[in-house]
């Protein structure tokens, strides 16, 4: 029983160790009086957030007063993804780009990317369509062949006939192997 309260005293002193420790770290900054006092162009309770501000002049409030290309918001902290093949992520710090797009705002397309993605979409699109129509063409070619071959069995008839009737019936029975009929 005191081994159990023990390990279970020690379990929460490491929990909040850990909990403590990791809401008073600061990324980009210095940890002063509870607080992160942040680098120059970072922002945020923990100074995680990168400004990306055109220019170093600032506002009196501290904002940017334009932003880099992709970037929008008062401090120039929130990406911009390209629409038509990306979206934010929650914290608005990175693109979740979507297939044949590549890059950090989603706006890179590589021929051989964009050849793939479509490629895969075909494939997923005549998948099953594929199936609907190979099917029958198999079904079609099995036919087609079953059909050859009788008309060639029909032809090689015609011809043994025409033998017996020139030859005889025993000697086209030698020439198949066969054992002649009686007489």
């Amino acid at each position: 029983m005191c081994r159990a309260l023990v390990a279970i005293l020690l379990v929460v002193v490491i929990v909040a160790t850990a909990v403590t420790s990791n809401k008073l770290r600061c990324v980009h900054g210095e940890l002063e009086s509870d607080r992160c006092v942040c680098e120059d162009n970072y922002i945020g309770q923990r100074c995680n957030r990168q400004m990306h501000c055109s220019t170093f002049m600032r506002n009196f409030n501290g904002t940017c007063i334009a932003c880099e290309l992709g970037w929008t918001g008062p401090f120039c902290d929130s990406i911009v993804c390209h629409t038509e093949y990306g979206t934010p992520t929650k914290d608005l710090l990175m693109c979740e780009c979507i297939e044949p797009a590549i890059g950090s705002h989603c706006t890179n397309l590589t021929t051989s990317n964009i050849y793939l993605h479509y490629n895969r979409r075909m494939a997923e699109f005549w998948g099953p369509l594929g199936a609907i129509v190979i099917i029958p063409m198999i079904a079609c070619f099995v036919l087609c062949e079953r059909a050859s071959e009788k008309r060639q069995e029909k032809r090689i008839e015609r011809v043994m006939a025409d033998m017996k009737e020139a030859a005889g019936d025993q000697q086209v029975e030698q020439l198949l192997d066969r054992e002649p009929k009686g007489p």
